[in-house]
């Protein structure tokens, strides 16, 4: 499963082409089942950042917080 959670190297096609971004996140729930706010936390880690990265590819500009 970590092959997949292309956190460290992008993740490949049988074909050769790369992925146009990291969208899996996987979390050992067993280090987690007994406290569920820090697996809550834990699996949404990297969302703001993949969002982010959306959002410059898209050239989407985010609002100014108010």
């Amino acid at each position: 499963m970590e092959e997949l959670d292309a956190d460290g190297t992008p993740l490949k096609s049988f074909n050769g082409q790369t992925a146009a971004a990291d969208i899996v996140q996987f979390v050992p729930f067993n280090q987690f089942k007994s406290e569920p706010h820090l697996l809550a936390k834990e699996t949404l880690r990297e969302l703001p950042g993949q969002l982010m990265n959306w959002m410059n590819k898209a050239n989407i500009t985010p609002n100014i917080p108010q």
